[in-house]
């Protein structure tokens, strides 16, 4: 007989005692993995509801790559489970909502912005584009951190597409990557992973988080004005990452956000300076929406929008 606290697997079931009435009580480490997206490699392995409005969609073909993201607890609010794939070029998503199977799908050239996060144990991708009909639509999946991996290559087939042919100056790190590894190493590595094969750097900028001044009172506090972000600037796409801030937690730091723009969504950019004097760039998208990244000089919002302009032309 061996007791709960002596298994040594933990995905055996717990031991069944008189107070739960014959109903198995699973581990830890069972149920925390069943908060993991997972790759569904045939329709049959699917939950019941979701078959019939697959099989739909597929129209008699085999099921392509797809990942199920179950729903699990957050601090905030639950999460939904999705059934994610792309079918003919386009990423759907199917959304359970109690009884009832909600779909939605995007073609890659109708995304006007990617959100990648990352945060602790959390993540989710937000996708920003245009419906079948035209019309403005955004979705977002949330799924545990240890799923990220089998996202990317959604996130790879809704991103900008690379404009030149791998060569074999790709191979070699430009000068401006190298110097962004004496400042953030963190970044460094994000903006390296980032960069595909045949994307030609245009330019990459690093803001630290910006504080107010201090206070004679209590000078070892500074309110956090803006979190450190990376501007990334390809012949194909805008890349903006960030750090977290406005939970006034370190936590933040463990984590980024991300958002990829396509340059042919890219409308105009141009430059303001706040009241506070920090500087704005301003990059308007072709949905109507706006993206706006702070600078503490002036100089380099300016230069921001001014290569941004010259590589979106």
């Amino acid at each position: 007989m061996v007791t709960y606290v002596e298994r040594r697997n933990w995905n055996e079931l717990r031991p069944t005692r008189s107070d739960t009435a014959g109903v198995p009580l699973t581990g830890a480490y069972a149920q925390t993995r069943q908060s993991w997206a997972r790759r569904i490699d045939a329709i049959e392995d699917l939950p019941e509801a979701y078959r019939d409005p697959v099989r739909l969609e597929l129209r008699g073909a085999t099921l392509p790559y797809s990942v199920l993201c179950p729903a699990f607890a957050r601090h905030a609010k639950p999460t939904r489970e999705t059934f994610v794939v792309a079918i003919d070029d386009r990423l759907h998503l199917f959304v359970r909502r109690g009884a009832e199977i909600a779909a939605t799908s995007f073609g890659p050239p109708d995304v006007h912005a990617l959100e990648i996060g990352d945060v602790l144990l959390d993540s989710w991708l937000t996708i920003r584009g245009l419906a079948v009909d035209w019309s403005a639509q955004a979705a977002t999946v949330r799924f545990n951190r240890v799923g990220m991996e089998l996202m990317l290559p959604f996130v790879d087939l809704l991103r900008s597409p690379v404009r030149g042919a791998s060569t074999g100056a790709d191979a070699h790190e430009p000068t401006m990557l190298r110097s962004l590894s004496w400042r953030s190493l963190k970044f460094y590595n994000l903006a390296r992973s980032l960069r595909r094969d045949g994307d030609r750097l245009v330019d990459v900028f690093l803001q630290p988080a910006i504080r107010g001044r201090r206070r004679p009172a209590l000078p070892f506090l500074r309110r956090e004005i803006a979190p450190a972000h990376l501007v990334v600037l390809t012949d194909s796409e805008l890349i903006i990452a960030s750090d977290l801030a406005g939970k006034g937690s370190r936590d933040d730091r463990y984590g980024y956000v991300r958002t990829h723009v396509p340059l042919r969504h890219v409308v105009d950019a141009g430059a303001v300076t706040r009241p506070d004097g920090l500087s704005v760039a301003r990059i308007g998208l072709s949905s109507g929406d706006a993206i706006e990244v702070v600078f503490e000089l002036a100089t380099d919002a300016d230069d921001v929008v001014s290569n941004l302009n010259a590589a979106a032309a």
